[in-house]
């Protein structure tokens, strides 16, 4: 059986009273489906809901309080638990106090994380766990950090000077000539830039003056399909930004062919892109030897720059220089 929709309404300054019995109820029911209850715009079972709801539940063995005590430079990953008893979502707020430097609060997965600041200090925040209707509950949280002496653990390899700081993990490696990263490990004579993948070089940090006829400098790349970019002549030469000061150590030519290749060049390299020195042996310009094949020549010390410049040196006069290249080195 269906039934209408009815609408009671009284007229202008008119009241509408209804009223049980003795002992009596009164009941208002949407029915068992999505509807609701409205006076004057107000969700009236959606507030009884709020009212009666409850302010999220800090789980007992969940860290709070003390989370404990952090040597400088060690990863902090703190998961905060917290209990939503209408089943909602919860969202985490710093309101009190301040994190340590380093440490973050993730406010959606409710997590602290970051690397402990190399310090001697004690921290007191306080957090708010949200809940999907409005209700919070808040907890203090204290944690210690310690300064650690890094270097008496000898992080730092292959012959570098290690200095402790205050910042990061807590020490900074000073590499030696032809090694790189964070602790030194990175033999840079054998670790590739990437010219050869647009995502570490992309195209828009290659290019080439006096280019042959519609030559390109992306065509340098050694797994271009091309013959490699080709120059005019002994006055063109082909740039790579390396995107940062980096350490070079060594590089690679690949000539196309017996015909299409640079049989020697030169380096010459920039840290602001607009001051360019040849890299030189004493007081002359290295010439480089290049082939039809791959060849890799080793640098005799490190070169630190951010761009380097191809110069073509000698070719088949009848033919044009072109060249693929590759260099090695660390990014600093």
């Amino acid at each position: 059986m269906n039934f209408p929709s009815i609408t009671v309404a009284a007229q202008d300054k008119g009241n509408l009273t209804a009223e049980s019995g003795l002992n009596g109820d009164i009941h208002i029911n949407p029915g068992n489906g999505t509807g609701t209850v409205y006076f004057e715009g107000i969700d009236l079972l959606e507030l009884v809901k709020i009212v009666y709801s409850l302010p999220p539940i800090w789980i007992n063995h969940s860290h709070v309080g003390f989370v404990g005590t952090f040597e400088g430079g060690r990863e902090v990953d703190i998961p905060l638990q917290v209990k939503e008893p209408s089943g909602g979502s919860i969202k985490f707020s710093l309101v009190a106090g301040d994190l340590p430097p380093g440490i973050h609060l993730e406010s959606d997965r409710g997590r602290i994380f970051g690397i402990a600041p190399d310090v001697d200090a004690q921290y007191s925040f306080t957090i708010r766990a949200t809940g999907s209707r409005g209700m919070f509950e808040d907890a203090v949280f204290k944690m210690e950090t310690i300064e650690l002496q890094h270097c008496q653990y000898e992080p730092c390899h292959n012959g570098a000077l290690c200095n402790e700081t205050n910042v990061g993990k807590g020490y900074e490696c000073v590499c030696a000539d032809f090694y790189g990263g964070k602790d030194c490990r990175t033999d840079c004579r054998q670790s590739e830039v990437g010219i050869s993948l647009p995502s570490k070089i992309p195209d828009a940090q290659m290019s080439a003056y006096l280019s042959h006829e519609m030559s390109n400098a992306t065509e340098a790349r050694l797994n271009s399909e091309e013959k490699g970019w080709c120059g005019e002549n002994s006055n063109s030469w082909l740039q790579i930004d390396l995107g940062n000061r980096s350490k070079i150590a060594g590089v690679t030519v690949y000539g196309y062919s017996g015909q299409y290749l640079t049989e020697s060049f030169q380096l010459s390299f920039s840290t602001d892109g607009q001051n360019f020195q040849y890299i030189k042996n004493g007081t002359s310009p290295i010439v480089f030897p290049g082939r039809s094949g791959r060849l890799y020549s080793k640098l005799e010390e490190v070169t630190t720059a951010r761009f380097i410049r191809f110069h073509p040196y000698s070719y088949n006069a009848k033919y044009v220089p072109c060249m693929k290249v590759e260099l090695f080195g660390c990014i600093l």
